[in-house]
């Protein structure tokens, strides 16, 4: 049976574990952005002499200085989160604006000079001209074949399936960082 001064050790102990999991996942994120002292670092240090009293104190500092910057880092990311998401709401509204105007350009009876569809193509047009400056026609025969719209609809995808991949990531970890602040 425990007594109550070593459940209150394992406590602890389990506290610095799931901190020392949580700086691994944030400490790639930090490196990046902010010029200091690796957390997992300052754990390890602290992890090495944690029986004697002095470290413990220590140790229990270093964990309510990481538990501010969970809490920063919590904001930083929600609000990151959050631009992200409307950034990706815009491109999923205009990929649908070039699916429409694909759609349209193979109509021949619409007339792309009147008003739902000369917005629709005010809106795509410098998107495609990009794409088809850089990919040229392909000539079959007598004709010509534009597939750099195909392509730029397909790159707008693909960027709209990666930035959601990384909305996925974001959000669990700023789960994760909740989690941790709960503690």
């Amino acid at each position: 049976m425990k007594n109550n001064g070593s459940n209150s050790t394992d406590k602890d102990i389990k506290k610095l574990y799931l901190i020392y999991a949580v700086c691994l996942i944030v400490s790639g994120f930090i490196k990046g952005y902010f010029n200091y002292k690796d957390p997992s670092e300052i754990l390890t240090e602290n992890v090495a002499n944690f029986n004697s009293i002095n470290n413990y104190i220590l140790l229990q500092e270093s964990m309510e200085a990481l538990k501010h910057v969970g809490y920063f880092l919590n904001i930083f990311l929600v609000n990151l989160f959050e631009g992200f998401r409307a950034f990706l709401f815009l491109l999923k509204t205009f990929r649908f604006l070039c699916a429409l105007q694909l759609f349209f350009s193979f109509l021949p009876m619409l007339n792309p000079y009147f008003f739902p569809f000369n917005v629709l193509k005010a809106i795509t047009k410098p998107y495609f001209t990009l794409w088809r400056a850089l990919i040229p026609r392909l000539r079959l025969k007598t004709r010509y074949l534009d597939i750099s719209l195909f392509i730029s609809f397909e790159v707008l995808s693909s960027i709209i399936n990666f930035l959601t991949g990384l909305l996925t990531t974001l959000m669990l970890l700023i789960i994760a960082l909740q989690r941790f602040n709960a503690l």
